[in-house]
């Protein structure tokens, strides 16, 4: 498990206490809200699979949310070949481009068991600083997917 620098786990100090509203616990409820607002994006199952482990209607301390974030950020990294095959596919007019709403239809297809809800996707543009883009190119493109830590 990836260790927390000094300066990242001060930040996620802040935010908890924010989200707390300076208690000692967090209703769990909350989780994902402050995992997004630490830059942490943990799927829909795996964000299940946490609430089952602390019981859907808990609590969570700071040290179970530092625990949670230090597993998501050490997930093995996306092999980048394979998010430049992807993003090769989703380029069919060899722009070097791709649409916003290609990607999200790839992210947030409910038929897929990890996909991304509608509502998380805009977030995520948010987050990679590209609210009201239309397209991305390649970079833009490795910083969306890079930053849900899902690849």
């Amino acid at each position: 498990m990836a260790k927390i620098s000094e300066s990242d786990r001060k930040k996620y100090e802040e935010a908890f206490r924010v989200s707390s509203g300076g208690q000692s616990t967090l209703p769990l409820s909350n989780l994902d809200q402050l995992l997004r607002i630490c830059g942490v994006y943990v799927l829909p199952k795996e964000l299940s699979e946490y609430k089952n482990r602390f019981g859907m209607n808990a609590t969570i301390d700071l040290v179970s949310v530092l625990d949670i974030i230090s597993r998501e950020v050490s997930k093995e990294p996306a092999n980048i070949e394979q998010l430049l095959s992807l993003f090769k596919a989703l380029d069919n007019d060899n722009t070097g481009t791709i649409s916003v709403a290609a990607l999200q239809t790839v992210l947030c297809d409910p038929r897929q068991p990890d996909s991304l809800p509608l509502g998380q996707f805009s977030s995520v543009l948010a987050t990679a600083g590209l609210t009201g883009v239309e397209q991305l190119s390649a970079a833009d493109y490795m910083n969306v997917l890079l930053g849900l830590k899902r690849w």
